[in-house]
């Protein structure tokens, strides 16, 4: 940055640090007086005059953007001898600065990232509005993983084949930010050499990258709630807590009638009475008693209710049976 001339203005905006220029206009970080508010003012180059309807076109054209992910337009002040605007200053570091400094995204992280993009790219398509190609340096990212984009939009219409080219362009410039050897890493580098167009005839389009990089991150989550297995044996095939709860029943009747072996002294009580029906539990996604959710296959549970004694009695069988190593019984 380049700082601007002591005490100029544009409007209430007091300029600070040149930011960037072309051969058209310039960009500046400023202060907003009248709030204390920092922000960035794009100022049309004064020789560069007579560019007037274009550039404020392209302001109308960003300004109508209205979406939480995207930087907003503030204002726009048309003069006889200066022509500005001004937009919001995003929060955090662009994903450029990642690349320059060679500090890659972990897999999840990154495919949160292009998930968010994909859905300002699918807001512009909607609208049919024309944008600049989204690149490294329009993706903002704070330390709360907070992501916004740069309000890209351009004056005319969507070209059929923006997005496509938008896609592919992206998949080339995000392949150094790729975190090496982690969870989803070959994931990831799958999805971006399809986004390039390798290995497929139809190219990808943003509802499938944002669906695709949603996927990722589900199969990371889960891989995250799965408990890990002991390095120094291999896995146990136990069941878990909340499958013992759900087939209580049927388990206490098969554990009941090994108890009768085991425990040959003990008086054989009468005749059990007629329960209900078992109920059938479809196969599906049910939830568990500690709150989250499983797929289960399809199975019965007796409605039968269950006693304290005897379930006392399930517990010490299985205690027994651990003990004697027929836990798998």
């Amino acid at each position: 940055m380049y700082p601007a001339s002591d005490g100029r203005h544009l409007g209430e905006y007091r300029l600070r640090d040149l930011v960037s220029e072309n051969a058209v206009s310039r960009t500046w970080l400023a202060e907003q007086v009248s709030i204390s508010r920092r922000v960035l003012v794009d100022e049309l180059r004064p020789e560069r005059l007579d560019q007037k309807e274009a550039f404020l076109a392209d302001v109308r054209a960003k300004a109508a953007v209205d979406h939480p992910l995207i930087g907003s337009i503030y204002e726009a002040v048309a003069e006889t001898e200066r022509c500005f605007c001004a937009r919001e200053l995003l929060p955090g570091t662009v994903l450029e600065d990642a690349r320059k400094t060679g500090h890659p995204l972990v897999p999840a992280r990154l495919a949160h990232v292009l998930q968010r993009l994909a859905e300002t790219q699918l807001h512009h398509e909607a609208a049919g509005q024309a944008t600049l190609p989204p690149g490294l340096e329009n993706i903002h990212l704070d330390g709360h993983d907070v992501i916004r984009i740069d309000n890209l939009a351009v004056a005319g219409a969507r070209a059929a084949g923006q997005s496509a080219q938008d896609i592919a362009r992206l998949g080339e410039a995000l392949l150094p930010l790729v975190a090496a050897d982690q969870p989803a890493t070959k994931r990831l580098l799958t999805l971006l050499a399809w986004m390039r167009g390798e290995g497929l005839e139809i190219p990808l389009n943003w509802q499938q990258v944002h669906e695709l990089c949603g996927q990722i991150q589900a199969q990371l989550a889960e891989a995250d709630s799965a408990t890990p297995s002991q390095a120094s044996k291999p896995p146990r095939k136990t069941a878990p807590r909340w499958l013992i709860a759900l087939g209580g029943g049927l388990a206490l009747v098969a554990v009941l009638g090994l108890a009768r072996h085991l425990r040959p002294d003990q008086v054989e009580g009468p005749s059990p009475a007629h329960h209900p029906a078992s109920v059938l539990i479809p196969n599906g996604r049910h939830k568990t008693p500690d709150g989250t959710e499983e797929d289960l296959k399809a199975f019965r549970i007796s409605p039968h209710e269950v006693t304290i004694g005897q379930y006392a009695a399930f517990l010490e069988i299985l205690e027994t049976l651990s003990k004697n190593g027929l836990e798998r019984t």
